[in-house]
């Protein structure tokens, strides 16, 4: 199913002005290289955010350009949506709701997002995704487990389960997760992430500050922002630009296998979405 030429066309035009704006440079970046391993007990953060109360993530709606490329055949391979999250902090029932809608050229593959976590630590409680190619998936996590939810009508991972070894994050919400970090030069966190519903288990990362930079961004202006890295294994590797003011993630160059990815915050949201034309409407 092909989607409509305005889409293909809006979204063209959002990835020459954000790559315009925010990536002027980024065929010739050259990151720092990554620095000696470090084992967990040195970082500033342990497997996930315990008892660190929510102060810095910010509610409403961020709006992204990804771009997948493949530098050895940019003439044939070139996939981009626009991605569009949202941010409600629930006082009362004490959770963090965080929904994002992604939107590309292939309709089949246009995905709903609904995440729940804890307000007090960002633990997550309750993960639902839904795409026209794969149906509704729905989970539920516990401090020992992630399991398939029962409640859910058409969950296509009834019956999941996944062992969590401690304190584990949603790795669908690491742009808000590092909404949340106290950065500084030379500092270090070890984050223990997990992809709701996939096969490789839970596994924890070294992400470390490697420095500053004047990211140019619209108006022709520049904000300083802090790089955070992180390193898969000793081929692929991520770099974060970060706001050092707000600590949004700006810009995100991720190089795996052959294969790079970027995410840049659109500094004009590019979709107006009524909640009337969301996927599903998000319900526990």
């Amino acid at each position: 199913m092909k989607a409509p030429s305005y889409c293909g066309r809006h979204l063209a035009t959002c990835a020459a002005v954000a790559l315009l704006l925010l990536l002027p440079a980024a065929a010739a970046a050259q990151h720092p290289a990554p620095p000696a391993r470090h084992p967990a007990a040195t970082a500033d953060t342990a497997g996930a955010l315990p008892g660190r109360p929510l102060k810095t993530l910010r509610e409403g709606t961020r709006q992204y350009l990804v771009s997948v490329l493949k530098p050895d055949q940019p003439a044939s391979f070139n996939s981009s949506a626009v991605w569009i999250r949202r941010v409600q902090l629930d006082r009362a029932r004490g959770e963090v709701r965080i929904t994002q809608t992604w939107l590309g050229g292939d309709t089949l593959r246009n995905r709903q997002v609904f995440s729940i976590c804890r307000l007090a630590d960002f633990a997550p409680l309750y993960h639902r995704t839904q795409m026209r190619k794969t149906g509704i998936e729905a989970f539920t996590f516990t401090s020992t487990a992630v399991v398939g939810a029962d409640s859910v009508a058409g969950n296509g991972k009834r019956g999941f389960s996944q062992a969590l070894p401690g304190p584990t994050l949603n790795w669908e919400l690491d742009l808000e997760t590092f909404e949340q970090l106290n950065y500084a030069p030379g500092k270090k966190f070890y984050l223990r992430f997990y992809h709701p519903g996939s096969k490789t288990p839970p596994k924890g990362y070294l992400y470390y500050v490697t420095g500053e930079e004047d990211l140019p961004v619209a108006g022709n202006q520049r904000l300083r922002c802090w790089q955070l890295r992180v390193d898969y294994d000793a081929k692929n590797y991520a770099v974060f630009w970060i706001a050092a003011k707000t600590r949004e993630v700006l810009k995100m160059e991720e190089h795996y296998n052959s294969y790079v990815r970027y995410k840049v915050k659109l500094a004009t949201p590019a979709v107006e979405l009524a909640p009337g034309r969301q996927l599903f409407q998000p319900a526990r």
